[in-house]
């Protein structure tokens, strides 16, 4: 093959490219931990936010998505689940607080929050989910959550590489 020859990058069928990645909506639901199987299953693994630019385009697609659901809560590879209140990517990388969008209301509720639901889940909420319905246009919109709730899913893999030349 030449090697002036440039690739096309291109992402399977239902993924969305967005820069040099793919994305998955989900159109089912799972818990935390079964969306990452899934998303493993589809050569990828949850979304690993590294950017405002790739958060505001999640949120600009769930926000899309939205409009022909009322279901907006979409699962995101971000945990506490082995350290309290220490916060890790799905590839074990620490969640900078530069680039965290937790939710946080006009009227002082922030988020996380680690709800125990009146202590019947005395371990309260390890797992982080985004979108809200009633909360469009706050790009803030990460929300912990119970990692046993069923919720939609995003994940995120490197595309696919073919090569894209011209025969002369």
């Amino acid at each position: 093959m030449d090697a002036s020859c440039p690739f096309k990058l291109h992402c399977d069928t239902d993924w969305k490219v967005n820069g040099t990645t793919c994305y998955y909506f989900s159109t089912t639901k799972s818990s935390w931990d079964q969306s990452r199987d899934k998303c493993k299953a589809m050569e990828g693994d949850l979304v690993k936010i590294d950017s405002r630019q790739e958060q505001r385009f999640l949120f600009h697609e769930v926000r899309v998505l939205l409009k022909e659901t009322d279901d907006s809560k979409f699962w995101i590879g971000l945990t506490d689940a082995e350290i309290e209140g220490e916060w890790r990517w799905v590839d074990d990388t620490p969640l900078h607080q530069s680039l965290s969008f937790w939710f946080e209301s006009d009227k002082g509720i922030k988020e996380p929050d680690n709800w125990t639901n009146n202590h019947k889940k005395p371990d309260g909420e390890d797992c982080v989910r985004m979108g809200e319905i009633g909360r469009l246009f706050v790009e803030k919109c990460w929300f912990d959550k119970d990692c046993s709730t069923e919720q939609r899913f995003i994940c995120e893999k490197e595309p696919n590489k073919s090569p894209d030349c011209q025969k002369n």
